[in-house]
């Protein structure tokens, strides 16, 4: 027996992955996915924050995306945009590795999902807060040669 093809990406993607399973009044279970995969550089050395039984490690990543821009009188001029994002890893044993091995302009693969969280600071300002939770970070390469002003973490 066929299954729709809808069925079928969904069974695919939900492999392996954090899926929510949902009931809805009608009886329908709802699938859903949140995954993220990034590919870039350390912004700086990872840190490890919180004490006791739940430490978390944290490092910046940068990703960039190369563009043209069309010029009427010149040549297309490249320009590339950089994103920063902030991953968080709770995992103990990938925890601890991260924390060891991930330096500043590391080019690492981070798998996860994506967290949108609020809270309020000392002054009662509302801040919003995306993060990205890694479930695995994969070392690519080895740990380039840079100077501190090629690769600059703003935040």
């Amino acid at each position: 027996m066929y299954r729709s093809s809808l069925t079928q990406l969904c069974r695919y993607l939900g492999r392996g992955y954090s899926t929510t399973v949902k009931t809805v009044e009608t009886g329908v279970v709802e699938r859903s996915l949140n995954k993220v995969t990034l590919l870039g550089r350390v912004g700086r050395d990872a840190e490890l924050r919180g004490q006791g039984a739940n430490p978390v490690a944290l490092f910046p990543l940068a990703t960039s995306e190369t563009f043209r821009v069309k010029r009427d009188s010149e040549e297309d001029e490249l320009k590339q945009r950089t994103s920063w994002h902030r991953i968080n890893v709770f995992k103990p044993g990938l925890r601890d590795s991260v924390f060891t091995y991930c330096k500043k302009g590391s080019r690492v693969l981070v798998t996860g999902r994506i967290n949108y969280s609020e809270y309020f600071n000392d002054s009662d300002q509302k801040i919003m807060s995306t993060n990205i939770i890694a479930d695995d970070v994969i070392f690519v390469g080895s740990e380039p040669k840079l100077s501190d002003s090629d690769l600059q973490y703003e935040g």
